[in-house]
């Protein structure tokens, strides 16, 4: 027989595939085809060189698309230990490490109990579910292991000792007495189905934002640690829905994780009249990004107080809404229903702009397109200096007449810094 063909088949019928470091470049090459390719960014920069052939990097940086495989072969050289790919018909390729877990070997213990005490357990049956192909298990797909394999339970030390299944309650988590070790019912669909979830709530998060960083997404998770939400993005990353890029200036270097085209392709709805704006990293600057994420800082943090219903302010859902001539960032739904507009200030404006906006507000205030507005700032002294330039502003022009501010318009505005937002109580700030 000929090699290709044994080869050949050899693949096709082996639908799993555990791949771990290879040697050689060719065989690298050939499982870096197996997976498909995906579209990246290539990043061109120029350098000029000076009268001294001093050469220089220039600030401006063209980006491009290309092709590349998911899975490449570099990847598969420089494998660390006891790290694989699993490659499935299923799924895309995925990295898995096997960590085995060392264990001193002692004597099985084994126990017995009088007939009266079994015969008063509860019987409960056990389902492995590790089937990945499985839908929805039934009676059928579920053999009785206790039927089966009665060995692997209580041992008989005696004929007149009946073997039974005794379960034990500790903190209120089910475990069983299994060949004398205590094993944990795992709950495998409700993993998956968390895990899901947050993909689900990830993609959402990211189908409104367009892009965010680690610590506005670790503030959406609530994370305890960095390495949930690491793995997190991370997976879909490596499915394709999410594309990272590091953000590096003279001022900052911050990593921030956009969502592309197929990951607005999942959570896409029948509502949405147009195709949302995917993560182009060559339209951020430093300005857009600090602002940007100081709107979803505001946004999550009245969230979690329960506030809903957040609209971003350049977005087609508010365009179509609301005819104004200054957008807010944003506009969200307070618990008693009271809709508000969203400024989050990271620059001052000049006192003449502020006048222009004030107006704006309270045209949409009477006609109660939102009824107040809170403006976001990072720190006191910004604060400070926003009460002072809207404390100056006498008037507002509308209709080219002077219109004077009284005090019911001036409630319509309250400044928060963004710890006195987290510290607010939304049912008594109004």
């Amino acid at each position: 027989m000929k090699g290709d063909a044994v080869v050949g088949a050899v693949v096709e019928n082996a639908k799993f595939k555990l791949v771990y470091r290879v040697m050689d470049p060719d065989t690298a090459e050939w499982v870096a085809r197996m997976s498909v390719t995906i579209l990246v960014d290539d990043e061109v920069r120029k350098a000029k060189t000076d009268a001294v052939l001093t050469e220089t990097i220039d600030n401006e940086c063209t980006i491009r698309q290309a092709e590349r495989f998911f899975t490449d072969s570099n990847m598969i050289l420089n494998l660390p230990d006891f790290v694989s790919f699993i490659f499935t018909t299923k799924a895309l390729p995925s990295a898995s490490l096997i960590s085995p877990l060392r264990v001193k070997k002692r004597e099985l213990e084994i126990c017995t109990m009088s007939p009266a005490i079994a015969a008063t357990a509860a019987m409960v049956n056990i389902t492995l579910d590790f089937n990945e192909e499985e839908t929805s298990p039934g009676p059928a797909s579920t053999p009785d292991i206790t039927t089966t394999r009665r060995d692997l339970f209580l041992m008989r030390r005696a004929k007149k000792t009946r073997q039974c299944r005794i379960p034990i309650k500790k903190k209120t988590r089910q475990c069983w007495i299994f060949k004398g070790r205590m094993m944990l019912i795992t709950a495998y669909r409700e993993r998956q189905t968390r895990h899901h979830e947050k993909i689900q709530r990830l993609l959402n998060f990211l189908k409104e934002e367009t892009y965010s960083d680690f610590k506005t997404l670790m503030l959406l998770f609530g994370f305890r640690d960095h390495k949930s939400l690491y793995s997190l993005l991370s997976k879909v990353e490596d499915m394709g829905l999410i594309h990272k890029y590091v953000l590096v200036s003279r001022t900052m270097k911050v990593s921030l994780w956009g969502i592309t085209s197929d990951g607005l392709a999942v959570v896409l709805t029948p509502d949405d009249a147009f195709f949302p704006a995917r993560f182009e990293p060559s339209k951020i600057t430093g300005w857009t990004l600090e602002h940007h994420l100081d709107n979803q800082t505001a946004h999550i943090i009245l969230e979690q107080k329960g506030a809903s219903g957040w609209i971003n302010g350049d977005r087609t859902t508010f365009l179509s809404r609301y005819q104004v001539s200054h957008r807010p960032d944003g506009l969200i739904t307070l618990p008693d229903g009271t809709v508000i507009a969203i400024e989050t200030e990271r620059r001052l404006k000049t006192r003449a702009r502020y006048q222009s906006i004030i107006a704006s507000h309270l045209l949409a205030r009477t006609r109660k397109d939102w009824i107040y507005v809170f403006y976001i700032v990072p720190d006191p002294q910004k604060k400070r200096g926003l009460e002072r330039l809207l404390g100056s502003i006498r008037h507002v022009i509308v209709n080219h007449q002077h219109i004077p501010l009284e005090t019911r318009h001036r409630n319509v505005f309250r400044i928060y810094t963004l710890d006195e937002l987290k510290r607010l109580d939304l049912g008594n700030c109004i």
